[in-house]
C-alpha cells in the first residue's frame, strides 16, 4: 500500500454513502479533521481553563523548585524513568506557571490529536481487513472517545500529561508497526522502534506495546495465511523491543535503585487472576455503560456483582466465544480479526492497572487508568453496534454521543465549582503569620474533582498556598481532616464542648470525614491534639497549645476562625 493510500478518510475500498461521503472532506485535509476534534475538546472544556492545579501538581512543583535540569535524568525525584512526560511538565511549568490556558489548549490539543491518530491507524487497519462502512465505524469510534466523560481527570488534572503523551507515543508506533505489516519498508522499522523508546521514558505503560505488536502481526499473519512471516516479524521487531525493555529495567535499577519504580515491584508484580478479571469487566461496564454515573445503589451492586463473579463471567463467555468463532472463521474472518485487535487493545491497555485499587464511589478519581483503554474499547463498540440493522444502530449510537456529552458536560461543571471554592479559599486565607493553625476542614474533592487531597504530609492547604497561590507561609498548618464537598455552600459549625474540647459538625447531609484520600479511621492523633471521628462530626481534644495558635474551619468559600480557642 502507497504512502497516499494511508490516507485518514479510508474511503477508497468503499462506496460514498451518508456519513462516509461526508467525511471524504478529510481526505485532502486530515488537519481539518485534528482542528475539528481539537475545537469540540476546546467547547466542552471551556468551564475547567484554570481547573487541575492541585494534590499531585503542587508535589511536581515542589519537586523542580530551585533544582538544576540536570536532574531531569533522575525525573526530579519521581521514581521512575518518565524523563519525557516530567520534561513537559517542567517546560510547561517554567514558561506559563500556573496560567491555566496554556495549560488548557495543550491538553485539549494533545487529546484530540489521539482521537485524530487513532482514526488514522484504526482507519488503516479496518481498510486492510476490508471492513463494510470502515469510515462511520471509525469516526464514530474516536468520537465516543473524544467525548466520553470518564476522560475529564486526564484532560483537567495537569499531573496526567504522561497519559496524554503515552498515547500518542503508543499510537504512533502502532501506526507505523501498521505500515510496516502493510509495505515491509525497513524505514517504518525504525520509526516504530524509536517511537517505542519515546513511550518507555514517557510513562511505563508503554511495557504493553511489545506484547501487543506480537498479537498484531500474528494476527494480521493469520488473516493473510502468510505464518511464515512470523518467525522474521518476530527477529525484527520483538526481539529489539525485548532488548530494549531490559535495558529500561536496568536504568531502573541504576538510576532510582530498583528495578520497576512507580508503585514498585510489590504492587506491579501482585498477581490475583479472580481480582484482576473482576476489574476488567468492571472496567468494561463502566466504560461501556457509564456505570459510574449510576445512582449509588445501582452502580455498587453492579461493580460488587462483575467484581466478585469476573473469572466466572469470563470464562463462561470465552467458551461460547470459542464455539462461535469456530462455527463463523470460514465467512468472518475479517471480522474476528479486527475483534480480535480491539479485544486485545482493550486488555493489554488495561492490564497493568487491574491489580491496583478499582474506584468507583465518586466522580473523576482513577479515571486516568481508563484512558488509553477507552479508545480500543469505543471502537469495538461501536463496531459491534454496527453489526445491527441500520436504524438500531443509529438511535443507540445518537443516545450513547448525548449521553457522553450530557455526562462530560456535567463532570466540567463539577470541576469549574471545585475551582471556584480552591480559588477563593487561598484568596480568603489571612492568617501567614501565624506560628501554628490548626484547619478543622478541608475539602478533599468536589464530587471527586480534587480540591486540597494530601497524603503522607500535614497539609495540601498549605502546599497550594505556597505553590499555587505563592504565599509565604511562617508558621505551621495542620489539617485534622479532610472530606469530600458536594455543593459549594457545604461546611461545618464548630461549638466548644469542654473548655479543651471542639465538636466540629457537619452543616448538611452527603459528606463524610477523610484522611489521606480516604476515610479517617476512629480516631486521628497528633501531639497536642487528638479528634474521636463519629459519623457527622468529631470532637477534637486539645491540651498544651503552643503560643499563637488559631483554630479555623471552611464555611462555604471562605475561613472562619473559632473564637476563645482555648
Amino acid at each position: 500500500m502507497s504512502k497516499n493510500n494511508q490516507s485518514t478518510s479510508l474511503v477508497t475500498s468503499e462506496s460514498q454513502k451518508g456519513l462516509a461521503k461526508w467525511l471524504t472532506i478529510f481526505k485532502k485535509r486530515p488537519i481539518l479533521l485534528f482542528l475539528s476534534f481539537w475545537a469540540i475538546t476546546l467547547l466542552l472544556y471551556l468551564p475547567t481553563m484554570q481547573a487541575g492545579f492541585v494534590t499531585d501538581v503542587t508535589s511536581g512543583i515542589e519537586k523542580i523548585i530551585g533544582q538544576p535540569f540536570w536532574r531531569i535524568i533522575h525525573s526530579f525525584g519521581f521514581p521512575a524513568l518518565n524523563q519525557l512526560s516530567i520534561l513537559g511538565f517542567y517546560l510547561m511549568y517554567q514558561i506559563f506557571g500556573t496560567n491555566g490556558l496554556p495549560w488548557y489548549l495543550l491538553f485539549c490539543g494533545l487529546h484530540a490529536l489521539n482521537a485524530f491518530l487513532g482514526y488514522r491507524f484504526f482507519g488503516l487497519v479496518f481498510t486492510s481487513f476490508k471492513i463494510k462502512n470502515s469510515v462511520p465505524i471509525v469516526f464514530l469510534g474516536v468520537l465516543c472517545f473524544l467525548l466520553h466523560p470518564y476522560q475529564s481527570e486526564v484532560l483537567v488534572w495537569r499531573a496526567c500529561l504522561n497519559y496524554l503523551l503515552i498515547t500518542t507515543f503508543i499510537l504512533l508506533q502502532l501506526t507505523h508497526l501498521w505500515q510496516y505489516l502493510q509495505t515491509k519498508k525497513t524505514i517504518y522499522l525504525f520509526y516504530l522502534h524509536g517511537f517505542f523508546v519515546g513511550a518507555i521514558f514517557t510513562f511505563e505503560l508503554a511495557l504493553i506495546l511489545p506484547f501487543l505488536t506480537i498479537c498484531y502481526y500474528s494476527i494480521w499473519s493469520w488473516y493473510t495465511e502468510d505464518l511464515q512471516q512470523l518467525k522474521p516479524y518476530f527477529l525484527k521487531i520483538s526481539v529489539p523491543h525485548f532488548f530494549l525493555m531490559l535495558a529500561y529495567f536496568l536504568l531502573n535499577k541504576i538510576v532510582i535503585g530498583t528495578w520497576i519504580g512507580h508503585y514498585g515491584a510489590d504492587t506491579h508484580l501482585k498477581i490475583s487472576l479472580t481480582e484482576m478479571c473482576g476489574t476488567l469487566l468492571q472496567y468494561t461496564v463502566k466504560y461501556s455503560f457509564f456505570v459510574r454515573s449510576f445512582p449509588h445503589a445501582y452502580k455498587e451492586a453492579i461493580f460488587s456483582f462483575f467484581g466478585q463473579y469476573g473469572l466466572f463471567i469470563l470464562g463462561v463467555f470465552l467458551v461460547g466465544l470459542f464455539f462461535y468463532l469456530k462455527r463463523k472463521i470460514a465467512t468472518s474472518r475479517y471480522k474476528i480479526a479486527v475483534g480480535g485487535m480491539l479485544g486485545l487493545g482493550f486488555i493489554f491497555a488495561l492490564f497493568p492497572v487491574l491489580n491496583l485499587f478499582f474506584y468507583w464511589l465518586l466522580y473523576v478519581e482513577n479515571d486516568r487508568y481508563g484512558y488509553l483503554a477507552s479508545l480500543f474499547g469505543m471502537l469495538l463498540i461501536v463496531f459491534l453496534v454496527f453489526q445491527l440493522p441500520k436504524i438500531i444502530r443509529t438511535v443507540l449510537l445518537i443516545i450513547y454521543l448525548g449521553l457522553s456529552i450530557f455526562l462530560t458536560i456535567q463532570t466540567n461543571q463539577h470541576w469549574k465549582a471545585s475551582t471556584d471554592v480552591f480559588y477563593s479559599l487561598l484568596d480568603n486565607y489571612r492568617w501567614q503569620n501565624a506560628a501554628n493553625v490548626v484547619i478543622l476542614n478541608v475539602p478533599d474533592n468536589y464530587n471527586g474533582a480534587y480540591m486540597f487531597r494530601i497524603i503522607g504530609k500535614k497539609s495540601g492547604f498549605k502546599d497550594a498556598l505556597t505553590t499555587i497561590h505563592q504565599q509565604k507561609i511562617k508558621g505551621e498548618i495542620w489539617e485534622v481532616a479532610q472530606y469530600n464537598m458536594v455543593l459549594p455552600s457545604d461546611g461545618v459549625r464548630v461549638q466548644h464542648t469542654k473548655p479543651h474540647q471542639l465538636k466540629v459538625t457537619f452543616n448538611q447531609w452527603g459528606n463524610w470525614f477523610w484522611r489521606n484520600g480516604v476515610g479517617v479511621g476512629p480516631t486521628h492523633e497528633r501531639e497536642w491534639y487528638t479528634a474521636h471521628f463519629k459519623g457527622q462530626y468529631y470532637l477534637l481534644d486539645f491540651t498544651n497549645l503552643p503560643d499563637n495558635t488559631v483554630f479555623i474551619y471552611q464555611d462555604g468559600k471562605e475561613w472562619k476562625e473559632v473564637s476563645n480557642g482555648e
